[in-house]
């Protein structure tokens, strides 16, 4: 799923791997993103809403999530 795609009623569609993936891929862009000079905070911000909306369904899920951003 690409993240553009991510919403809260798209999300429940994935499998728990999927979404730990997403999760993932979530904080390496987030750390990357944090790591440039000029960081674009729109782009900064639209990682910070995906991320709610994943973590939110992982723990609709009972997954475990102790990484904030």
């Amino acid at each position: 799923m690409k993240l553009t795609e991510i919403t809260p009623i798209s999300i429940k569609k994935v499998s728990n791997q999927e979404l730990n993936s997403l999760h993932r891929r979530i904080h390496q862009l987030y750390g990357v993103s944090k790591k440039k000079q000029h960081i674009n905070k729109e782009y900064v911000r639209f990682l910070i809403s995906v991320h709610a909306i994943l973590v939110m369904e992982m723990n609709k899920r009972n997954l475990k999530h102790k990484t904030p951003l």
